[in-house]
């Protein structure tokens, strides 16, 4: 197995503990917050695509880079409002449900086969394993995680989340097949990602200081 399948699980993980602490902490725009945390991968995208090269393009990619930078900077701020205002442990579990929803979303919205059989038993096992985990003695009854998603903020963000990342996933797949390059397509997808997020940022400041 390769050592990157060992390694993004961990920076995942440290990631994550220091999106919470931050967004615990700071008081800017979520928007913003999000803006520039894509901003700050965008040079080492292009570093990679200087080594990489540029290769043939498909037109379709195009309205991918629309759709997915758009949806990817939702898809953020809903991460950080989730770390805001849940429990990370409990809240970051509602995130492995992505592939659950993958399940469905892959087949059904973009036609890519949901996989082979141990795949899916696989899939199963970890949405199981996440259900035990938010079982705790304060809750009583085996939906109590479940109803847990329609009490707590946090969870329920996380879970919007969670279902979101699935039609992203796909779409960073659509994209990269479309660009012929990981480097391209990242390289041109965070660029438009960072504006859109910075324009929403804008924008949701200025309403709701009117409001």
């Amino acid at each position: 197995m390769s050592i990157l399948a060992w390694i993004f699980p961990l920076g995942s993980g440290l990631l994550d503990a220091w999106n919470r602490k931050i967004a615990k902490e700071s008081s800017a725009s979520r928007f913003a917050f999000v803006a520039f945390g894509m901003l700050f991968a965008i040079p080492y995208f292009l570093v990679w695509l200087f080594f990489d090269g540029v290769r043939e393009i498909s037109t379709s990619i195009w309205w991918i880079l629309l759709l997915h930078g758009s949806l990817l900077t939702f898809l953020n701020w809903l991460i950080v409002e989730a770390h805001r205002l849940g429990d990370m442990t409990a809240v970051g579990s509602y995130f492995s449900l992505t592939p659950a929803f993958a399940l469905v979303a892959s087949p059904f919205l973009f036609g890519f086969p949901a996989g082979n059989l141990w795949g899916i038993i696989g899939v199963l096992v970890l949405v199981g394993g996440l259900y035990l985990l938010n079982i705790n003695s304060e809750r009583v009854g085996l939906l109590a995680p479940f109803f847990a998603i329609f009490r707590q903020a946090g969870s329920r963000y996380m879970f919007y989340a969670s279902a979101l990342a699935a039609v992203t996933a796909n779409l960073n797949k659509l994209g990269l097949e479309a660009a012929n390059s990981s480097a391209l397509y990242l390289s041109l997808m965070y660029p438009w990602a960072t504006l859109f997020a910075l324009a929403t940022a804008f924008w949701y400041g200025r309403y709701f200081s009117k409001n």
